[in-house]
């Protein structure tokens, strides 16, 4: 027995062992390196669609804005039709009021026109 052949029968044995090794962790180193390119992938098109959530939350953001402008200015609106119809209602009844003071008016009117014809001759009478 040689120590030269036991060393390299230790060697032989130890390769064989080492393949047998790598023979059982190759498939799951590949399996390591697929998720990992798969988890990269995850991870870049998570990171894209949480941009784009991020660009749409300012968009509604700036849309909600506007909506709530445009309602105000729709509610301002709607009151000021209010208060112009109240205004309306609020003339018509005056002119209708007035109306009827139309008669008066202008039967005051002719009695004083009479009157301012007849002024001179009375105060001269007088």
């Amino acid at each position: 027995k040689s120590a030269a052949g036991a060393d390299l029968c230790k060697w032989v044995k130890n390769i064989i062992a080492y393949h047998n090794v790598l023979m059982e962790a190759r498939p799951r180193y590949d399996t390591l390196m697929n998720t990992s390119a798969r988890l990269d992938a995850a991870t870049e098109k998570l990171t894209q669609i949480e941009e784009t959530v991020r660009a749409l939350n300012i968009r509604l953001e700036e849309l909600t804005a506007s909506f709530h402008q445009a309602t105000e200015e729709k509610n301002q609106a709607l009151s000021l039709a209010d208060k112009t119809k109240q205004s309306y209602v609020i003339a018509e009844k005056l002119v209708y009021g007035l109306s009827s003071e139309y008669e008066s008016w202008t039967s005051s009117i002719k009695m004083l026109q009479t009157e301012s014809q007849t002024l001179v001759g009375d105060a001269l009478l007088s």
